[in-house]
């Protein structure tokens, strides 16, 4: 009996050993089946990366070859222009406005009748000026650097002739307030700087353009030098407070050919006309402006 039951007792073991076994048997095979399925996908990712980098690199190659050729064609296009021969001028054959071509010609003489200047407000040659004589950048910074020292010199030697005028007693108030100065005529002087900047402007184009371009400078040349040149010219700078606290500023010439007044706004710019005088009278209001006025002006 004990050993019927001994052997029941065994078999039974034997039996739950088996599966246990077959158990973890079965969870290898299907451990192992998911490693092989994950070795596969993480294969197949590595061979579409792979795909993708060779697909960006022939890409970045081919980009490289086409700026390659860029840069071979412009190259090729830089030295054939150097080597180019200019177009022949000649109006006689293609008239004085050749219709497919992007210049026309003008007769030097007819420059003096050309509605252009010489300098903007800023002592910068102008653009049209530039186009006609045809300058290049260092003769413009040539011919505006001799405008500079002319405007420069001149400032100085009415700065040295100027006597300042005082107002007579009880004229500033906390509503006007003026500062006035006689201008003595410095007529050698005068002629001095106007030859050396005449000289500059031929160094920096040449006899010939110089002297086509110093035809239409006289009218800056003039602007310039008009008020030193007269005798006894006055120039008051002036500035008002009106009711309503607006200011105004103006400059007040008297000459003896005449009166006249010019106002303007601040901050002042190149075309006001205190820029011109700015050694005399600074480039402050007299009176100070509000604050939302002169905010408005900027």
């Amino acid at each position: 009996m004990n050993k019927a039951i001994l052997g029941l007792g065994l078999l039974a073991s034997t039996a739950a050993i088996c599966l246990v076994g077959h158990g973890v048997q079965y969870e290898l095979h299907s451990n192992n089946r998911v490693l092989a399925r994950r070795l596969r996908e993480a294969e197949s990712r590595i061979g579409r990366s792979q795909t993708d980098v060779t697909e960006v690199q022939q890409r970045l190659a081919a980009r490289q070859q086409q700026v390659n050729d860029a840069r071979s064609d412009f190259e090729t296009a830089r030295n054939q222009t150097q080597h180019a021969a200019p177009p022949e001028l000649d109006p006689v054959r293609e008239g004085v406005w050749p219709a497919t071509q992007p210049y026309f010609y003008l007769a030097k003489s007819r420059l003096k009748d050309v509605g252009y200047k010489t300098f903007s407000d800023d002592d910068r040659v102008t653009v049209p000026a530039a186009a006609l004589f045809a300058t290049t950048a260092p003769e413009r910074a040539a011919v505006e650097h001799a405008a500079a020292e002319f405007r420069q010199a001149l400032s100085a030697l009415e700065l040295q002739s100027a006597e300042k005028v005082e107002p007579a007693p009880g004229v500033n108030t906390e509503s006007y307030r003026e500062v006035g100065f006689r201008i003595q005529p410095v007529t050698n002087q005068l002629a001095q700087l106007r030859e050396q900047f005449r000289s500059a402007i031929s160094v920096a184009l040449g006899a010939e353009r110089a002297s086509l371009f110093l035809e239409r400078a006289a009218d800056w040349l003039d602007e310039q030098d008009e008020r030193t040149r007269q005798p006894g010219t006055m120039i008051t700078f002036e500035a008002r407070r009106g009711p309503d606290g607006e200011v105004s500023h103006q400059l007040h010439f008297r000459g003896p050919h005449g009166s006249s007044a010019i106002g303007f706004l601040f901050p002042i710019e190149p075309s006001s006309p205190l820029w011109r005088y700015r050694h005399l009278f600074g480039d402050q209001p007299l009176i100070p402006v509000p604050a939302q006025i002169q905010s408005a002006n900027q």
